[in-house]
């Protein structure tokens, strides 16, 4: 009985020690301990900006790539021209940008490595959409309508790339359509 129980008294006094030295660390410092009251890791403050989990609107606005969380244009509506060498040399670029030239809230931005003719984003509600192969005067006036009023037609709706919903490469290097 001798070291048997030598051994559960300190194996008893450990425990006790460990108990104590987390209700003092507790007392003085908020932290996570498991059932066994092993200290896992200090407890987020809900004022520290990494202790708060981001919020929907947050985790959306950080899919706009690569702004991070930026918004690209301050304006609901507006409308997004790729002046990427590729689609300036694509026939239509030319009509295109004259007929939303006149228009408010028109934006030119770098490539978007969409590349299949001439390229537009619109910015509607939020959504950024981006559409593509723009060269007939028939999808011009749809481009010009979507803008006026809001809605997307179904000629347009046709020409939508999916895949770059809500994608913008290069959101700071946007301006307005014409300047350098």
């Amino acid at each position: 009985m001798g070291q048997g129980a030598a051994v559960a008294r300190t194996n008893e006094s450990i425990a006790n020690a460990i108990a104590e030295v987390n209700a003092e660390l507790a007392a003085t410092q908020r932290v996570v301990a498991d059932q066994s009251g092993a200290i896992l890791r200090p407890a987020p403050r809900p004022d520290q900006r990494r202790g708060a989990a981001p919020t929907r609107a947050q985790q959306d606005a950080a899919r706009l790539r690569p702004g991070f969380g930026r918004p690209l244009m301050a304006a609901p509506t507006c409308l997004v021209v790729c002046v990427g060498k590729d689609c300036r040399r694509s026939p239509g670029f030319d009509a295109l940008r004259d007929a939303v030239r006149d228009l408010d809230r028109v934006e030119q931005v770098p490539c978007q490595d969409l590349c299949h003719g001439p390229i537009v984003g619109l910015r509607i509600d939020g959504d950024l959409r981006w559409y593509h192969r723009i060269r007939k005067n028939k999808q011009r006036v749809a481009v010009t309508q979507a803008m006026e009023t809001g809605r997307v037609s179904g000629g347009l709706r046709d020409l939508e790339v999916r895949k770059h919903r809500n994608e913008m490469r290069h959101p700071g290097k946007a301006r307005p359509l014409g300047t350098a």
